[in-house]
C-alpha cells in the first residue's frame, strides 16, 4: 500500500514538473504559430514576410530550429544559453498574479517584458506597411 502511494506521489510530482516547463520551447512556438496564423487570417502577408525575413538573420541564434517566424520565438531563451544576458529582463516580469485582484505595488525594473512590448508597439505603429 505504501509503495503505491509513493508511486502516485511521484507521478503527481513529475506531472507538475512537466506543467511548470510549459512556457519553454513548446509554449513559445505555439504562441508564435497562433500569431502567424492570425497575421495570415488578417491578410497581413506583408508583415509576416518581413518578420520571416528578419528571422533569417537569427540563424546563429537557433541553429536547431528552422529560422521561421515561429522559430524566432525561441531567440530570447537561446541567447541566454549562449551566455548573453543583457536583455534578460525584457523577457519576463516578476509580478505576482493574485486571484482576488489585490494590487501590490512592487518596485519593478522598468526594463521588463510589459514595457518592452509597449515600446515595440509604439515603434511599429510609426511604420506604415
Amino acid at each position: 500500500m505504501g509503495a503505491s502511494k509513493g508511486g502516485l506521489a511521484t507521478l503527481c510530482f513529475l506531472s507538475l514538473c512537466t506543467l511548470s516547463l510549459c512556457w519553454w520551447e513548446t509554449g513559445h512556438l505555439l504562441v508564435a504559430k497562433v500569431a502567424e496564423l492570425d497575421l495570415l487570417a488578417r491578410g497581413r502577408d506583408d508583415v509576416l514576410s518581413l518578420a520571416t525575413e528578419f528571422a533569417l538573420y537569427g540563424s546563429n541564434l537557433s541553429p536547431n530550429y528552422s529560422n521561421t517566424f515561429a522559430g524566432s520565438a525561441l531567440w530570447a531563451d537561446d541567447i541566454k544559453e549562449q551566455g548573453i544576458h543583457m536583455w534578460d529582463n525584457w523577457h519576463f516580469i516578476d509580478q505576482p498574479f493574485i486571484e482576488d485582484g489585490t494590487f501590490i505595488k512592487l518596485d519593478l525594473d522598468p526594463n521588463n517584458v510589459v514595457n518592452m512590448i509597449n515600446e515595440a508597439v509604439k515603434v511599429l505603429s510609426l511604420i506604415h506597411i
